[in-house]
C-alpha cells in the first residue's frame, strides 16, 4: 500500500544519504573501543523474528568473545555487518545457515588488525559481480524478479546496502571482498564476505 511505498521511500533516501555523506567524507566515525561478540548479539536479536520465520541459523562463532576490542564506530560498525547479514538473509534459502567468525590477522605495514567472515549456504554469486556488487544502486538479477522484503529470499531493495557496508568500512582503514564459486540455485555453493577491521592499539 501507500504506507508502506512511503516508508521504503524513507529507507531509499536515508540509505542513499549515507552512501553520500561516506563518499563525501561527511561521516567521520566516531572511534571508540567496540565488542564484536555484543554487536553481533546485538544484530542477531533484531533480526530474530526473520531468522525464525525464515528458518535460518545464524551462528556466532564463541572465539569470537576472547577477542581483543575493535578501534571502531560501535554504531556503524553494526550498520555496516548488518547489511552483509541482511544480503546473506536474501540469497539463503529457508533452512539454511548464516555463520559469523573472526581471528586476528597481520596485514604488512598495518600490524595485527581483525578479519571478520560471514558465510552464507546460499545461492552465491557469478564472480563477474564480485566488486560490482559493492557499487551504489546495484542489484543482482533483474529487478522484476525479486520479492520486495526486506529479508525475504531474493528480497529486493535500492541496492545500497553493501555500498554503505563498504563506505563504513573505508572510513575505518578497513578492507572488504567477497569469494564465492559462483551463482547456482540448485548446488547453493554460497558466499563469503571477508572484512578487515583494526583492534584497539
Amino acid at each position: 500500500g501507500v504506507i508502506l511505498g512511503t516508508e521504503r521511500l524513507h529507507q531509499v533516501v536515508n540509505s542513499m544519504l549515507d552512501v553520500a555523506r561516506l563518499e563525501s567524507q561527511v561521516v567521520a566515525p566516531h572511534l571508540e573501543k567496540v565488542s564484536l561478540g555484543l554487536t553481533l548479539r546485538l544484530i542477531q536479536k533484531d533480526y530474530m523474528d526473520d531468522l525464525e520465520e525464515r528458518q535460518i541459523v545464524f551462528e556466532i562463532d564463541d572465539a569470537i568473545n576472547t577477542l581483543q576490542p575493535l578501534r571502531a564506530d560501535s554504531e556503524l560498525l553494526k550498520k555496516a555487518l548488518e547489511n552483509v547479514v541482511v544480503n546473506a538473509l536474501k540469497f539463503t534459502p529457508d533452512g539454511g545457515t548464516i555463520s559469523v567468525n573472526a581471528k586476528p590477522i597481520t596485514v604488512d605495514g598495518h600490524g595485527e588488525i581483525c578479519e571478520i567472515r560471514i558465510k552464507d549456504t546460499g545461492i552465491g554469486l557469478d564472480p563477474d559481480n564480485k566488486d560490482i556488487i559493492f557499487e551504489k544502486l546495484y542489484q543482482v538479477g533483474k529487478v522484476e524478479l525479486h520479492s520486495s522484503g526486506r529479508t525475504k529470499f531474493k528480497g529486493g531493495g535500492p541496492g545500497l546496502g553493501l555500498a554503505i557496508t563498504a563506505g563504513i568500512v573505508k572510513a575505518h582503514h578497513g578492507k572488504i571482498w567477497v569469494e564465492s564459486e559462483g551463482y547456482d540455485e540448485e548446488k547453493l555453493p554460497g558466499s563469503t564476505f571477508f572484512i578487515h577491521i583494526p583492534f584497539v592499539k
